[in-house]
């Protein structure tokens, strides 16, 4: 839309829902309950790639014929994840370590303080967290254009355009999805008769935090239009 001489603006927003049965996104290869886990399969729902909400916010300001000033905002939701435990440690024994969600029991020391703050942890008290049951915050970014005209050619108008991306920026960095934590305190048992065997676990207070998170840094673009 023109909203006055030299200046546009343009407004975008997708709603879109995915769900799949596909978990190899997140390097997982098998379900870690190969029989269904009450009375469905735990690999159906969310997918790995659900992004159900993406704004986009673009902004052209003409103030006069030979210079252009333009941003480009976007917002999108962040991706989904599955609250489990630290690669390496494979609790249902199934080969895979990095396909076990977390069993939230209410009683587990420090998992209080979690459930508080996690809307997407409380609901799955006293059994295993869903698929995908929790995301990572909402992504941010802004891009900036200058472009300002040289000359008049036989070709068209000679301009130099410099592009500021990623002025704002989502951080970058390896999220910590580990809910629980095996306890370093703790003892390892095996029943003798069911061989069932117990692992001690300790909440994890930084669950849900970027174990290195950094921003990305503007990058810089320069280079010449020729307009007609």
């Amino acid at each position: 839309r023109v909203l006055d001489r030299g200046v546009s603006v343009a407004l975008q927003y997708t709603y879109s829902r995915t769900t799949d049965n596909i978990a190899n996104f997140g390097g997982t290869t098998l379900s870690p309950f190969p029989d269904g886990i009450e009375g469905g399969d735990w690999l159906r729902g969310r997918s790995d790639l659900d992004v159900p909400h993406r704004a986009l916010l673009a902004v052209d300001w003409r103030p006069t014929d030979r210079v252009a000033l333009g941003a480009v905002y976007r917002l999108r939701s962040g991706l989904p994840f599955t609250p489990g435990l630290r690669r390496g440690v494979d609790a249902n024994g199934d080969g895979d370590w990095t396909n076990d969600p977390a069993y939230v029991d209410p009683a587990l020391p420090g998992l209080d303080a979690i459930l508080a703050d996690n809307d997407c942890v409380r609901p799955a008290a006293g059994g295993f967290v869903a698929r995908n049951s929790c995301r990572e915050g909402i992504a941010h970014g802004l891009d900036l254009r200058f472009e300002a005209g040289l000359a008049r050619t036989l070709l068209g108008q000679l301009s130099i355009v410099v592009d500021a991306l990623d002025v704002i920026a989502p951080p970058v960095g390896a999220l910590d999805r580990a809910l629980l934590l095996v306890d370093p305190s703790g003892a390892t048992t095996t029943d003798p008769l069911t061989g069932i065997t117990t692992i001690p676990y300790i909440a994890n207070p930084d669950f849900g935090e970027r174990r290195s998170g950094t921003a990305p840094g503007v990058f810089w673009r320069v280079g010449l239009r020729i307009t007609p």
